[in-house]
């Protein structure tokens, strides 16, 4: 284990920090600064006029949003050097992280979140999204994982998409660009029993190999069209 006399030499390096209500103007040390906030719902913390700069080391910014309709990032707020958000939602996943408000972004995790979620993620950001029940909506970024029940409609990665789908059941899937496309759907469907429908390419083709799977319990799959 480690040793020291005096104060710690990695809490000296490290940052925790949690935002106020207030206007925050946050700076980070050397190390993995974790900085956490608010938005939506009463006190609020992730405010208008924020600025978060979380200087060298891998950074992140866990922000959890208490409206179900999805707050996003509020304008005003101004983040550089975060190398990661993780974004827990009480509803709607909804944020646009391809602004030039914020800089050096490469992770964006949605790690809960239920509803249709709406994502634009920058260029070179790994998006990683779980909806419980609803179509997710993502455009961006360089990788996007998604587990959702309920659809997707996806575009603009710069590298391999990777959907899996428990629940898909009328909504109409669509994944355009990427490199490779894994689909995978599960769940239960009969005959006439759904209308979902999924179109890989339709827009713009990915690059490399798709590959759909429908691991599904029924007599019916989903109507599935690689262009």
């Amino acid at each position: 284990g480690l040793s020291f006399t005096g104060n710690n030499p990695i809490a000296a390096q490290i940052k925790n920090v949690t935002l106020t209500t207030g206007v925050d103007t946050i700076t980070g040390k050397v190390g993995s600064d974790v900085i956490t906030g608010q938005t939506g719902g009463v006190g609020a913390t992730l405010t208008s006029l924020d600025s978060i700069d979380g200087g060298a080391g891998a950074d992140s910014l866990t922000i959890n949003d208490l409206d179900v309709l999805g707050t996003g990032i509020p304008a005003g707020v101004t983040i550089k050097n975060i190398e990661t958000i993780n974004l827990s939602s009480a509803g709607v996943a909804k944020i646009d992280t391809s602004t030039t408000a914020l800089t050096g972004l490469t992770t964006l995790n949605i790690l809960t979140s239920t509803g249709a979620d709406n994502i634009i993620a920058g260029a070179g950001q790994a998006v990683t999204v779980f909806d419980t029940a609803g179509k997710v909506t993502l455009s961006g970024g360089s990788t996007q994982t998604v587990t959702t029940s309920g659809g997707v409609a996806l575009d603009k990665a710069t590298g391999a998409i990777t959907v899996t789908d428990i629940a898909q059941g009328a909504a109409v899937t669509t994944i355009n660009d990427g490199t490779t496309v894994t689909l995978t759907n599960t769940g239960t469907i009969s005959g006439g029993g759904t209308t979902g429908t999924i179109t890989v390419g339709g827009v713009t083709k990915p690059s490399g190999a798709v590959a759909i799977t429908q691991n599904l319990t029924g007599d019916a799959t989903y109507a599935a069209a690689v262009t």
